[in-house]
């Protein structure tokens, strides 16, 4: 009777102390899927190479920092592409 106590005993100490590893585990798990799921939605984005033959203009163009003041500002410019 008291060998088979023992065992019940060993038997739950052991589910206890595994738990935590699955969930480790499982928590990598749901962190790898998502990252791979990731890679397929770049991987499936279709890239396009941006060529300046001819000319780049800028209309508009303000950079400032929050509080409101101005650090850059561009009303019409044209940059043309030098070979």
């Amino acid at each position: 009777m008291l060998s088979e106590a023992n065992t019940i005993v060993v038997s739950i100490n052991s589910l206890y102390f595994g738990k935590k590893s699955r969930e480790i585990f499982e928590t990598n798990m749901n962190r790898y899927q998502i990252m791979k799921e990731e890679e397929v939605k770049l991987n499936s984005l279709r890239m396009k190479t941006v060529t300046l033959d001819k000319l780049l203009q800028v209309e508009h163009l303000t950079f400032s920092y929050p509080n409101g003041e101005t650090i850059f500002e561009i009303e019409n410019k044209n940059f043309i592409k030098v070979r």
